[in-house]
């Protein structure tokens, strides 16, 4: 909880190579829907809210290959038994995405971009290790395979891992790196989220299974693209027919829980640890007093009841059920393969009313003796954004409680959602950022707290409670440096630069402490920000670029530091994610100019 001041001077500079001496690898994909572009001389803009039906498709053979180039025409799409026309078409595969050149010189200390050096492969991949949901065995054998996993997976996926157990948290976002994988699965992890030591065989009072899809859901829905939702338990805790251990009234939430997990675009790939199971008992376990229905353990005579359930959530969702089999980390291979090639459809329900109901999906393909996953229903509750009373922390996003001086909460939108930590890095928008530590750590002022006060509020606590707090915790000071290639801009000339920068400071359990957004598309910007527009003509051979400096306090417990540029007219945007502390580096005076 800190101070902060920030964006004094937005100029415009002129750069030679500006990024980078060398184009990069790949191509940065406009992962929206592609709209009709006005031409230039046409200024009226009409904006209009468009119903679409997102529908990702994975085809395979007989041999649960995939099966590659289709077309749009091979397939059709019906809703509620009446065919729809499909408006959208997109390939997704496992080719690499944008890069930095091969052999690129290191950037300067503290300098950094929101360009991978490796390339980028396939959708999103959350590997979630459900403690509460499996036996202590299982747990060990779990970390064990997950470790297997990891030391084969394919070059350039990206996995998160999360851990439910008495509560659901993150112990690694989204990365590529093999080590850094293999780190989050260790015991201890200094100074890092890491796996629990179980000494006992299950978590009491922890989150229930629609809890942990609605939690997940509200973090992965606004990241776009596809998915996949890699679920390792012992006993899936979704149920979706009632039985034994789940009453209607369980079955009726989770079904809720699915209609987000499929507008989220999240795939669920339920993973059975228990592997192969010998001598079912035929006796039921007795209820234990005082807890709910779906706490009750299960016995081994609920198999088949368990399984169907696996199978039909997978389905439903479009995945792929693992279980009955030794080799988990053949599971989790086999689910993140099956989710990295798919098709993508869309397309505008032919009924136009939001009306609250239950809608069936069907795809085929005209192609024979193919096999198709799909997610096979949506809620028509479009307008209808559902968030659950019982969030669970620390996975909450800054920007839910981000409110502007004068200006109500930040609305939903690409920048919001995309500024969790541990989200994946975007890279619609490139950008370049220097951060600079000022000074030692010190004790804030009674000024600065004053103007901490005033600043956006970024805890559940109120604002004089955090004020007090920051009083005895001692603060460094950061400068950070943006630099923008103006060609990704294209402002007009008079009108506000449409750019915002955001800046959050979490600890080391993902939890907001500090940050800021400064925006510059307004008319008033100067007045309210002190952002200050320059014009300059660039030289022959050299790249415009926009140069923009916030100045931030952050508690000296911070672990991580997001940054965001968004292009606010066109949705472009760029984030990164930098662990704290930086690395040292002399102090010396820097003109703002001269920051690159």
């Amino acid at each position: 909880m800190a101070g902060c001041r920030f964006v004094r001077t937005l100029a415009m500079v002129i750069c030679g190579g500006f990024l980078l001496s060398a184009p990069l690898v790949g191509q940065v994909s406009d992962r929206r829907p592609k709209l009709k572009q006005r031409s230039n001389s046409e200024t009226l803009i009409f904006k209009k809210m468009v119903r679409r039906v997102l529908v990702d498709v994975v085809v395979e053979d007989a041999h649960g290959r995939h099966v590659p180039g289709l077309t749009a025409k091979d397939f059709s799409i019906f809703e509620d038994k009446k065919q729809q026309t499909i408006l959208s078409f997109d390939v997704h595969n496992f080719e690499p995405s944008i890069s930095l050149p091969p052999n690129s010189p290191p950037l300067p200390p503290n300098t950094f971009m929101n360009v991978p050096r490796t390339p980028e492969r396939g959708p999103l991949n959350v590997l979630l290790l459900d403690a509460m949901n499996m036996g202590g065995e299982d747990w060990m054998y779990a970390r064990q395979e997950v470790l297997k996993f990891i030391d084969s997976k394919p070059e350039g996926s990206r996995f998160a891992i999360f851990v439910n157990s008495d509560r659901l948290y993150m112990v690694q976002g989204f990365t590529a790196d093999r080590n850094t994988l293999r780190e989050a699965v260790t015991w201890d992890r200094p100074g890092r989220p890491h796996l629990p030591r179980l000494f006992l065989n299950r978590f009491l009072g922890g989150p229930s299974g629609a809890e942990v899809l609605d939690t997940l859901s509200q973090y992965l829905e606004g990241i776009p693209g596809r998915k996949n939702l890699i679920w390792l338990c012992g006993w899936f805790p979704v149920p979706i027919y009632p039985a034994a251990y789940a009453t209607p009234a369980d079955v009726e939430v989770s079904k809720r829980m699915l209609a987000d997990v499929t507008r989220a675009q999240i795939a669920l790939y339920p993973v059975d640890v228990r592997g192969v199971v010998v001598g079912a008992s035929v006796v039921i376990a007795p209820p234990l007093a005082g807890l709910p229905m779906w706490m009750h353990p299960p016995s081994n005579s609920l198999l088949p009841f368990q399984y169907a359930a696996e199978d039909s959530v997978a389905s439903l969702t479009g995945g792929h059920a693992y279980y009955s089999g030794n080799y988990i980390h053949e599971g989790i291979a086999i689910s993140a393969e099956h989710g990295s090639n798919y098709y993508t459809l869309s397309y505008a329900p032919s009924n136009k009313e939001d009306d609250n109901r239950r809608h069936y999906i069907e795809v085929t393909c005209s192609k024979q003796r193919y096999y198709l996953s799909y997610r096979k229903f949506y809620d028509s509750y479009f307008s209808v954004t559902h968030h659950s009373a019982q969030s669970i922390d620390p996975i909450v996003s800054p920007a839910d409680v981000l409110q502007e001086p004068g200006d109500a909460i930040l609305p939903k939108s690409t920048l919001r959602d995309n500024m969790w930590h541990g989200a994946p890095e975007a890279h619609d928008l490139i950008f370049k950022a220097r951060i600079r530590a000022i000074g030692s750590p010190e004790a804030p002022t009674a000024e600065r707290i004053a103007q901490f006060a005033e600043q956006p509020a970024y805890s559940h606590k109120q604002t004089k409670e955090r004020a007090k707090e920051l009083a005895a915790i001692k603060v460094q000071h950061y400068q950070i440096y943006y630099l923008v290639a103006a060609r990704q801009v294209q402002a007009r000339k008079g009108e506000p630069l449409p750019l915002a920068f955001h800046a959050v400071a979490f600890d080391v359990d993902g939890v907001p402490m500090n940050g800021i957004l400064q925006r510059a598309d307004r008319q008033d910007s100067e007045k309210e920000t002190g952002i200050r527009i320059g014009t300059e003509d660039a030289g022959p051979g050299r790249d415009r670029a926009y140069l923009a400096m916030q100045e931030l306090d952050v508690p000296v417990n911070a672990a991580w530091l997001r940054l965001g540029v968004w292009n606010t007219s066109k949705d472009l945007l760029g984030t990164l994610e930098i662990h704290l502390p930086l690395a040292p580096e002399p102090q010396s005076h820097i003109p703002f100019a001269s920051a690159f």
